[in-house]
């Protein structure tokens, strides 16, 4: 599980913003016509995180234990912030993924 006090746990985080930051650029959304919605949004950042995973799997037991990180942190962090910013009650986030 995600624990920030741990240098996987760091890396995670670490992976899980600069997704975040990647997914927050207006371009993606204009040249590839990616809807500003929820589920647009929640698109691009699985996109990123598998983008990241394709490599991150090539640095073995330590690639897979930051994964774990990513993946735990991005529940805990973006869908929350995420039905925020879209107004979604959270009982309903799983209808919209």
């Amino acid at each position: 599980m995600y624990n920030p006090s741990t240098i996987d746990g760091l890396r995670g985080l670490a992976f899980y913003q600069r997704c975040m930051h990647i997914a927050a650029n207006p371009s993606f959304y204009r040249s590839c016509g990616i809807p500003e919605t929820f589920c647009g949004t929640y698109d691009l950042c699985m996109l990123h995180m598998w983008i990241l995973r394709q490599r991150t799997v090539l640095e073995g037991p330590e690639g897979h234990r930051s994964l774990d990180a990513l993946f735990a942190c991005f529940f805990d962090n973006l869908l929350p912030a995420m039905a925020r910013t879209f107004d979604i009650p959270s009982i309903l986030l799983p209808r919209y993924m």
